[in-house]
């Protein structure tokens, strides 16, 4: 049962240009949205940098304030990264234990 849902999530995502991981665990499924960035308007940007919050806060609160879809910044599941460092991917968390109807809908 889960297993259907979580390749319709897969698909859908992939589709939106996000690169999702291949975890085998759970309801969720993490994904790499880097190439969403540049959709997300300025405004959501400098909010996320004045909470001295993450990029992918800013992501996860413009796909839920203006396209009804929910997800969870991946930056609080991780270590920052040390002066120096590579900035790390930005991850989101998506949650394929929804019905069929809501993953063909965000499809």
């Amino acid at each position: 049962m889960y297993a259907s849902k979580r390749t319709m999530l897969l698909s859908g995502m992939e589709e939106a240009g996000l690169k999702p991981t291949e975890g085998t665990g759970g309801f969720f499924v993490m994904a790499d949205a880097r190439r969403l960035l540049p959709l997300v308007p300025q405004s959501y940007l400098d909010a996320a940098e004045a909470d001295e919050r993450p990029v992918d806060f800013a992501l996860c609160r413009w796909l839920g304030e203006k396209h009804n879809i929910i997800t969870i910044p991946g930056s609080p599941f991780f270590g920052q990264p040390d002066d120096g460092e590579l900035e790390p991917p930005c991850l989101i968390r998506l949650a394929f234990c929804k019905s069929d109807e809501v993953l063909e809908r965000a499809n």
